[in-house]
């Protein structure tokens, strides 16, 4: 059979100008799907998160600042965040400010902070741990490189890790993907207890769910007697248009460059079936002198492998090193050219065999 896949491999370099040609154009296109793909998936992210905290009528905030110092924040507003997180009429989250004074912390890595059980109805596909306090790996953070981190006084077990490409919904940005990031479920009661840095960011970040004209006014309020001034956004006013846009610009991108992509596939197809019907009396004579089957089917995928998946594979698997979402649209067009190769290399069989005279008389 090793014979067999050198026979198929020389056969698609004895035509190696157009080897080349189609393997690079598979490539380029493979590559661009790809991009376009993650883009794609990433937007995607942002679609259900966006549509979950609409169905909640959820308020979100745009911060301002006075001056270019920290906000102190008041214990009456922070006591006002507690009592709305433990409630479950609020969330809220650090992203940005995790002790950046200390970094060491996380042993380096990117922390994200949230508060709110409400977090786990809001967003199940993230799988939560549970109860707060608990910590949770990125799916690309080893074991052994984060297992316990203290925040706020309190050490907190790193236990758990996140499925791969676990995205939480930033509303303020977009999808934040956290394979590389380790994530801390607190309690409110540890909010007082954070420093300036991160208290700011958990005014500013803070998602009102369902809260009526007073409680977000009094809440805006009371962030500006503390020198933070806070635009409210209603999400299921302000936010779908935005995420229509998105999404209409990622797919006019995927649907062009797969439209380029399948109009490759297709000149590789008509390819490799007039190289097969060139061969077919080659293949027939091999028959005749006692290769079986087997042989004909290993021949014809080493040639299809040759062109269709080698290099494209190559590229794909340096593309992960991009990371996530990239790295998800990657995986999708390997499997992709996977699929096609399956096709191709059944009908190209099918189609030698039925021409060579043998296999008309059995």
């Amino acid at each position: 059979m090793i014979t067999e896949v050198f026979n198929g491999v020389r056969l698609a370099l004895r035509r190696w100008p157009r080897l080349v040609v189609l393997a690079g154009m598979i490539t380029v296109a493979s590559a661009m799907v790809a991009v376009a793909a993650g883009d794609v998936l990433s937007q995607f992210q942002i679609m259900r998160g966006g549509t979950e905290l609409r169905e909640r009528h959820a308020v979100t905030f745009t911060p301002y600042y006075r001056d270019s110092d920290v906000a102190v924040i008041s214990s009456h507003t922070m006591a006002g965040l507690v009592e709305s997180v433990e409630a479950r009429t609020a969330y809220t989250a650090v992203i940005s400010n995790v002790e950046i004074d200390n970094p060491d912390f996380a042993a380096g890595r990117p922390a994200v902070l949230l508060f709110g059980d409400e977090l786990a109805e809001l967003y199940p596909d993230l799988n939560l741990c549970s109860p707060a306090p608990c910590g949770m790996r990125g799916a690309l953070v080893p074991a052994a490189e984060v297992a316990e981190v203290e925040i706020a006084g309190r050490k907190v077990s790193v236990d758990r890790q996140l499925a791969h490409s676990a995205t939480f919904f930033d509303v303020n940005a977009a999808g934040l993907v956290l394979d590389h990031a380790v994530v801390l479920l607190l309690p409110a009661d540890l909010i007082p207890r954070l420093d300036l840095y991160e208290q700011e960011e958990l005014i500013w970040r803070t998602v009102l769910l369902e809260p009526g004209s007073e409680t977000t006014d009094d809440f805006v309020d009371g962030a500006a007697g503390d020198g933070l001034m806070l635009v409210p956004h209603h999400i299921a006013r302000d936010q779908p248009q935005r995420f229509g846009d998105l999404m209409q610009v990622s797919a006019s991108y995927l649907t062009a460059f797969s439209a380029f992509g399948a109009l490759i596939i297709l000149a590789f197809a008509s390819s490799s079936w007039e190289t097969f019907r060139r061969e077919s009396r080659s293949f027939a004579i091999h028959r005749v002198y006692g290769a079986s089957v087997r042989h004909l089917v290993v021949r014809v995928g080493a040639y299809l492998a040759a062109t269709l998946l080698v290099l494209p594979l190559l590229v794909l698997v340096a593309i992960q090193v991009m990371g996530e979402p990239v790295a998800s649209g990657a995986r999708l067009i390997a499997a992709a050219l996977f699929a096609i190769f399956i096709v191709m290399w059944a009908a190209g069989v099918k189609m030698i065999y039925s021409r060579t005279t043998l296999g008309r008389g059995q």
